[in-house]
Parts: C-alpha cells; sequence; structure tokens
C-alpha cells in the first residue's frame, strides 16, 4: 500500500466516524424535538410552561447538530446529508399551526418559550445557508 492509498484509507475511517457522529446529533435532535414540541403543546393545554433552561438546550443540541453537518458537509465530499432541515420546516409549520389556532380562539394562549425557539431555529437555518453561500463562493473564486 503506498503513501497516497495510506492517507485515503485514514481519511475514509476518519469520515466515517464523523458521519457516525452526527448520525447521534441527529437523533439526539429529533428526541429533543419531538420533547420541546411535547412540551409546548402542554403548556397550551395549561400544564407546566416549558422551562427557558430546556429551551436552551434542545436549541444547543439543535445547534450543535447544525454545526456538525456543516463541518462535514465542508471536510467530506461524499456527505450529502439534508435531513436536519426537516426540523425547522416541522418548528415552522407547528409554530404557524399554534398561532393560527390562536387567532381563531381555538386555544386560549402561546406557550412562552414559542417566539424564542421559533426565532433561534430559524436564525440557525438561515445562519447555515448563508455559510453555504459564502462557502460556494469561496469555492467559485479558487
Amino acid at each position: 500500500m503506498n503513501m497516497e492509498q495510506r492517507t485515503s484509507s485514514i481519511n475514509l475511517m476518519k469520515d466515517r466516524k464523523n458521519i457516525s457522529k452526527n448520525k447521534v446529533l441527529f437523533y439526539a435532535a429529533f428526541v429533543a424535538t419531538i420533547f420541546q414540541v411535547g412540551w409546548l403543546t402542554l403548556e397550551i393545554f395549561n400544564y407546566q410552561p416549558v422551562l427557558f433552561e430546556m429551551t436552551c438546550v434542545y436549541l444547543l443540541i439543535l445547534l450543535t447538530y447544525a454545526l456538525q453537518n456543516r463541518v462535514l458537509k465542508w471536510h467530506s465530499n461524499t456527505y450529502i446529508d439534508r435531513k436536519g432541515e426537516l426540523f425547522v420546516y416541522f418548528f415552522w409549520v407547528y409554530t404557524f399551526s399554534i398561532y393560527t389556532l390562536y387567532i381563531f380562539n381555538v386555544i386560549n394562549k402561546i406557550p412562552t418559550q414559542l417566539g424564542m425557539t421559533f426565532s433561534v431555529v430559524t436564525v440557525i437555518f438561515f445562519g447555515s445557508e448563508l455559510v453555504k453561500l459564502v462557502g460556494r463562493l469561496l469555492q467559485g473564486k479558487q
């Protein structure tokens, strides 16, 4: 095995390890999203309000997943996973439906942490898209 093949083999192993870490982060973000949305929904029906700390932990998990995903795409030419956008679309639809139900007086209150969660999820999404655009522009100049 020559040096180039060995380096390629090592890089492939590193990519696989990072992709498996990213899958763990995806599942953690999936579980955290279900938990956050579930608790926000329960808050609508006069259950305990969602704690600020819980929202922060959820958003940190989501941000970590988004950053890891972006780094993987930069370092690996074969990684094309786009499942993380489903969190954003799901949360946008959820938030839209909650506000629609509130406008039509189907529900009496909006969860306290919904606005913050929606805002930060949107910022993470557009920040990721901005980084993607800058990456494409930088690659085009080389």
